[in-house]
């Protein structure tokens, strides 16, 4: 009879284990069929800014427009339309950031698995290579100079400097697969790569007293937006299925919870207000923000202006259709810039004249 109910109970723990497991991998399946043929219509409140697709994007105190496109090829964008800066066509370009003049890029590359750095200078078209990078980099918010982690023997953050070409080590470091944010001369922000798998804090690196502290916990599947000044920071976890935001204020270490459906990368903290795009909704077993980042799903988005002090969340869209996947929003003047996934286009909004209309 023992034999029996063993068997029994066996038999039992297969099949729900098997149909569970049956509908995670279902909704995993629908995810990776998930992809854009028709698009949706874009409103005339939207401005069109590009006309190539593209990875990143720049908007500088100037005014000037820059993007990169897939292949790597820089643009400048204006009045008259699109015109190439640096023709190239590569198949490896992972990420592609401006420094703060705009007369260098930072790119990153991947091959067979194994990811580089290297800088762009746009105008004598001439590459700078961060050898032994073993994080991603970041810029000086005013100057032309890279910080990034690099490996063995010595692993240690370090400084570039792309006039001289000189490399300062700031302290001995060790994180593989870095992100690292620089938002004040003296501070830079280091954070591991966002997966859902993975557990992990973010790190305050002081480059005149060569130290570091924990800013942000341990926390499962951190995701990490820090504000311009570096104040403020938007970051998600994972908490057993569901997935918070959290606004915190790393002066006075307060922290406000479930500040909104979103993901960071579509989010910009501007002072004491945050502009975001919301999501009508996103997929069950969705693995964030590895999913979305792998375009296994796209978002219909609204939206939304967020005042921290007053607490009023306004929204700045009005179309009655939504047709928009808001990726890397960044505000200029006063107009909210960002990329739409669904065809990977340059568009604005104005902000002031819709938040007074509304």
């Amino acid at each position: 009879m023992r034999r029996f109910l063993l068997i029994v109970s066996i038999i039992i723990i297969i099949v729900v284990g098997g149909f569970f497991g049956w509908q995670f991998w279902k909704n995993r399946a629908s995810l990776q069929e998930n992809t854009v043929t028709n698009l949706p219509p874009i409103e005339s409140i939207f401005t069109k800014e590009s006309a190539s697709a593209l990875l990143s994007y720049a908007t500088l105190e100037s005014g000037a427009l820059f993007g990169v496109k897939e292949n790597g090829s820089v643009v400048s964008m204006t009045e008259n339309g699109e015109e190439e800066l640096f023709s190239q066509n590569l198949n490896n370009v992972v990420s592609a950031t401006f420094s703060p003049t705009g007369a260098y890029i930072l790119f990153e590359t991947a091959v067979n698995g194994l990811t580089s750095l290297s800088v762009l200078d746009v105008t004598n078209k001439t590459w700078n290579p961060l050898p032994g990078a073993i994080s991603l980099g970041a810029w000086h918010p005013s100057q032309d100079r890279v910080a990034y982690l690099k490996g063995s023997p010595s692993p240690a953050l370090v400084t570039f400097d792309i006039k001289t070409k000189k490399t300062a080590e700031v302290m001995p470091f060790s994180l593989h697969d870095a992100v690292l944010a620089w938002k004040t001369a003296q501070e830079i922000y280091i954070t591991g790569r966002p997966a859902s798998s993975v557990t992990q804090a973010a790190w305050s690196a002081r480059i005149a007293d060569k130290t570091i502290r924990k800013i942000i916990p341990e926390t499962p599947a951190l995701d990490t937006l820090w504000s311009k000044d570096g104040v403020r920071a938007l970051f998600m976890g994972k908490s057993g299925r569901n997935h918070t935001l959290f606004l915190t204020n790393l002066a006075e270490e307060t922290a406000l919870e479930n500040f909104a459906n979103t993901l960071p990368s579509k989010c910009v903290i501007e002072g004491t207000t945050v502009f975001c795009g919301i999501p009508n909704s996103i997929p069950s077993g969705s693995l964030l923000p590895d999913d979305y980042e792998a375009r296994m799903f796209y978002t219909e988005d609204a939206i939304f202006s967020w005042d921290i002090i007053s607490g009023t969340v306004t929204r700045i869209d009005t179309p009655d259709i939504i047709s928009v996947d808001v990726y890397k929003p960044t505000l200029r003047g006063d107009r909210l810039f960002f990329l739409n996934r669904y065809d990977r286009l340059l568009y604005s909004l104005p902000i002031k004249e819709l938040e007074s209309s509304n």
